[in-house]
């Protein structure tokens, strides 16, 4: 994978003290490079194998083109101010790659070539999205079936030791 430099404009977390009267009139936004992998999502994620793509992703290439479309379609979206400049496949695929990596930040998401603010934005509508989706898209589990899955995963924890 190719990597570059980009300029983009972060929040900052300076202090007044450590920082310059013009940076404070600025409200704190500073100049900073970040290092990203250039063009990963539009290049690289297109390339994924089904199985590269659900370990990256946590779910399968057709829930995602469903569920992209369905953002797509959202008033959500749509009332979203410049919301075309980042699609919607892309949106999923930042929300999806922060909700499904353990030690994951706002930081980690370099490989989209996102500022932070607007990372948060999506992170934030794509949560809205999934949120307001009927009970029948999005099942949460019985009494029985979560002790099933605790058990599953206790004798796979035992399995390894």
């Amino acid at each position: 994978m190719e990597m570059y430099i980009t300029r983009s404009i972060e929040l900052s977390d300076v202090s007044s003290t450590e920082s310059d009267a013009s940076t404070e009139e600025q409200g704190y936004f500073l100049l900073e490079e970040k290092h990203c992998i250039k063009d990963y999502f539009e290049k690289t994620v297109p390339t994924y194998s089904e199985k590269e793509f659900k370990t990256h992703f946590r779910i399968n290439k057709t829930l995602f083109e469903d569920l992209s479309n369905k953002f797509c379609k959202s008033n959500i979206f749509r009332k979203r101010r410049n919301y075309n400049l980042v699609s919607p496949s892309k949106h999923l695929a930042v929300f999806l790659w922060f909700a499904s990596h353990e030690a994951c930040s706002y930081r980690d998401i370099d490989r989209f070539n996102l500022s932070l603010w607007t990372v948060h934005h999506i992170i934030y509508h794509v949560t809205m999205l999934l949120s307001n989706m009927p009970k029948d898209i999005i099942k949460w589990p019985n009494k029985n079936q979560i002790v099933e899955t605790a058990e599953h995963y206790s004798r796979k924890k035992a399995s390894l030791t």
